[in-house]
């Protein structure tokens, strides 16, 4: 396997779970990978030489990139990965109906408050909500309003 087949922004399922389920890979460089686990944003760090090999034993599935698949659409991820999406979006949507655009804990905890107690939760700390808030910028610009970075 070449270096060509791991592209920054293609989707990858790991069938062992390891070191998650889902991920896109952020940003490739001569001899490692960085990835960010889909469900919580986590970033790994894996050596390009380990991809290539669990690839070829088959524990790596290519679920979106621009070569094959398309986009990958909110479908086709996990029940629990789109309940997670749902819920971060809800932060988002309670935002945008306020008119807020620059997230700070002064402007955006009592909207945070808000949707928590709405949704039975602890309310996620302003900077969580910031950095979904940027993803969701992010994809709206690139991509007319997709919103998986959120995911």
């Amino acid at each position: 396997m070449s270096a060509e087949l791991w592209l920054e922004g293609v989707i990858l399922e790991f069938k062992d779970n390891t070191p998650c389920n889902r991920a896109i890979i952020r940003r490739v460089m001569t001899n490692k990978v960085i990835i960010a686990d889909i469900l919580n944003g986590k970033t790994y760090e894996l050596e390009l030489e380990q991809l290539n090999h669990r690839n070829n034993e088959s524990l790596i599935t290519f679920l979106a990139n621009s070569q094959s698949l398309g986009d990958l659409t909110f479908i086709d991820l996990t029940e629990k990965e789109q309940r997670e999406t749902n819920r971060k979006y809800r932060y988002i949507k309670g935002l945008l109906a306020a008119n807020i655009t620059k997230i700070t804990l002064k402007s955006a905890s009592s909207i945070i408050a808000e949707v928590s107690k709405e949704l039975g939760e602890k309310p996620p700390h302003w900077q969580s909500v910031r950095g979904w808030y940027k993803c969701y910028e992010d994809a709206e610009i690139e991509c007319g309003g997709y919103i998986l970075g959120i995911v």
